[in-house]
């Protein structure tokens, strides 16, 4: 107890005159943006929602703002980016939590979140403002497996840092609540002796529910801040993978409207994909890919010579030898005539779309 009492007593503003925090707070503070502004580059959007609700929220109502873990130097560094008031330690009033609940530095979709921050919305007095915050770059500062599967004794240099800071999600608890109620009456799950939550009367089953509920929310707002994603997969299957549960959201797809050929399946099978994976893919023919007619293989058929040949989309396949046979010719031709003849293909997609056409042609 003597312990709990001193703690607390340090945490107060009143102790030593505030000395102590203020020092702590300024110095952490300044190492911040050292990291994020001197030695790194940082991108920042939306940050004005932050600012606004750190200076000048209602009277009385908490913040608690969330985001995805990156790094062990997410927080502090985070709120280092310039402009913001990371040494004024009268506006340290907000409390900050990662769902996560452990750093993940994988470029994919966001995990399953801990019940933690579900829980502190559930119980508060007065219903926080929650403000989610999508950060990308952190895990470059301070990679997880740097030498020999440990982090680097200092933070890294050099490297680019993109936050998003996003709206703020609303919490309608008392329908949350009766939804939960609704819900869990209708289920026969173990119980694991949770206790009730006075005065709303959840057991155990309507607990969960609740904070399901809540973490899906969060999550999805997370999910919806802009991120850059590089599937270790190289392709559209893999870009699918990497995307993760769509959990009904929506997601446009910008591609080409294929005239006068044959639409390559990639397009339609990554949107069939997509579908697959829970998301609602919305089609948008962005720009044309159109055959250019015979002439386009007019200076190849005049060449005496030619050592290699590079496509970067099945369409080109296709509509070269589309072309040749307005010539009179075929890839059979093609390959006695240049029998050294190298044929490369950007991607594994592309070489699959080749090898299909150059086989039918044969047929």
């Amino acid at each position: 107890m003597g312990k709990g009492r001193t703690l607390e007593w340090a945490a107060r503003a009143s102790h030593f005159c505030g000395i102590p925090r203020k020092l702590t707070i300024t110095s952490v503070g300044a190492f911040a943006k050292a990291v994020v502004t001197l030695f790194n580059s940082t991108t920042v959007h939306n940050g004005d929602n932050l600012l606004h609700l750190v200076r000048s929220r209602p009277p009385g109502v908490p913040l608690l703002t969330v985001s995805n873990h990156m790094s062990t130097l997410d927080d502090p560094l985070m709120w280092g980016f310039k402009g913001f008031p990371i040494t004024d330690a009268k506006l340290a009033r907000w409390l900050h939590t990662f769902p996560e609940g452990k750093v993940s530095q994988e470029d994919g979709p966001i995990r399953r979140l801990k019940w933690g921050t579900a829980s502190l919305i559930t119980r508060a007095p007065v219903t926080p403002i929650v403000l989610p915050i999508f950060h990308h770059g952190f895990h470059q500062v301070m990679p997880e497996d740097y030498i020999f599967g440990r982090r680097p004794p200092f933070p890294l240099i050099n490297k680019h840092i993109k936050i998003i800071v996003g709206e703020p999600i609303e919490f309608d608890l008392p329908r949350l609540r009766k939804i939960a109620l609704s819900e869990s009456h209708n289920e026969s799950e173990p119980r694991l002796g949770w206790p009730s939550i006075a005065p709303h009367g959840l057991d155990e089953v309507a607990q969960r529910y609740l904070y399901s509920n809540i973490s899906e929310k969060i999550q999805i707002a997370l999910e919806n801040n802009i991120r850059i994603i590089l599937p270790s997969n190289p392709t559209p299957s893999g870009l699918v993978d990497s995307l993760g549960p769509g959990l009904g959201r929506k997601v446009l797809c910008p591609v080409p409207l294929v005239l006068g050929l044959e639409e390559p399946t990639v397009v339609p099978d990554f949107i069939r994909d997509l579908g697959l994976m829970g998301w609602v893919p919305s089609r948008v023919n962005a720009y044309e890919t159109r055959w250019a007619g015979p002439k386009c293989v007019k200076k190849l058929v005049e060449l005496d010579e030619l050592d290699g040949l590079v496509f970067t989309s099945t369409a080109e396949v296709e509509g070269l030898l589309k072309s040749l046979r307005e010539y009179g010719l075929d890839w059979e031709g093609m390959r006695k005539r240049w029998p050294g003849l190298v044929v490369a293909a950007h991607g594994p997609v592309t070489a699959s779309g080749a090898e299909r056409w150059t086989r039918k042609e044969m047929l």
